[in-house]
């Protein structure tokens, strides 16, 4: 495209306009949202579930279109924080960069949210109020992260925070949504998974000698090495080379996730 990490847009990307779209929703963390929600419905599966394939791509494209909200308005909030200045290393924020008004994107972080919230009304009649409650409560946390008066994502508790609904609400409401029922063993699969790049290794073992059927999730291990060169990567760049550590990030996080969901499936 063209782009640089600060400055205007060129006349091409203001005649395409989904290109700044595409940039904003940030593509390589939305694996992040696909994941739990593989883990989750696959784990339900390996469980004797039938899978309930509306459900589960309904589940799919709420998590995706909540991330993408969250990626908007951390963008604009940024901005408007003062924290994407001329020395900004990171990959381009496009409200920073002049390609949107803060108004713009705001109103496309709304839109990302409305949408999760209509297509999550199927899976409201398929799991319940139970399911209400988690969407509301995602949704709502998903504006939290960094709107409001007191964004989430610039306090200490962020991280736990993310911890909670990427990792928790969305692997056991993901297994729920399958099963029908809540799980123990969802839960602590949401909370290893999303803790530490290496910390969710310890899953498939755990799995295997908790659950005979899941045997196979040592398949997971073989994302092992995408993860330790994820964090080769992190020791060894700085500035914005470490942009690149991002996206080894996300292929990592993909990589646990799919292979997991294979060896719980076999």
């Amino acid at each position: 495209m063209g782009t640089t990490i600060l400055g205007s847009p060129t006349p091409a990307l203001r005649s395409r306009r989904w290109e700044r779209w595409w940039v904003a929703a940030r593509p390589r963390t939305l694996t992040m949202a696909i994941a739990p929600v593989l883990a989750g419905g696959s784990l339900a599966w390996s469980q004797g579930a039938a899978p309930d394939w509306l459900a589960f791509a309904l589940t799919l494209l709420c998590a995706v279109l909540i991330q993408v909200g969250t990626n908007f308005l951390n963008d604009v909030a940024d901005h408007e924080q003062g924290n994407d200045g001329a020395d900004r290393v990171g990959p381009l924020r496009i409200t920073a960069a002049g390609w949107a008004t803060p108004g713009e994107v705001k109103c496309a972080a709304c839109v990302a949210f409305g949408a999760a919230l209509a297509l999550g009304l199927g899976l409201v009649w398929i799991g319940g109020p139970a399911i209400l409650v988690l969407g509301l409560v995602s949704i709502g946390a998903g504006w939290a992260y960094s709107g409001g008066p007191r964004p989430v994502s610039y306090r200490a508790t962020g991280e736990a925070f993310v911890l909670t609904f990427f990792g928790l609400v969305a692997v056991a409401g993901s297994h729920y949504l399958q099963a029908g029922a809540w799980s123990a063993t969802a839960l602590a699969a949401g909370a290893l998974y999303a803790a530490l790049m290496l910390l969710p290794f310890a899953l498939p073992a755990w799995l295997a000698l908790r659950d005979p059927p899941a045997r196979y999730a040592w398949l997971a291990w073989l994302a092992a090495p995408l993860a330790v060169n994820a964090i080769a990567g992190m020791r060894a760049r700085s500035g914005v080379a470490l942009n690149a550590v991002l996206g080894r990030t996300a292929v990592a996080q993909f990589a646990f996730a799919a292979l997991l969901s294979i060896g719980l499936l076999l």
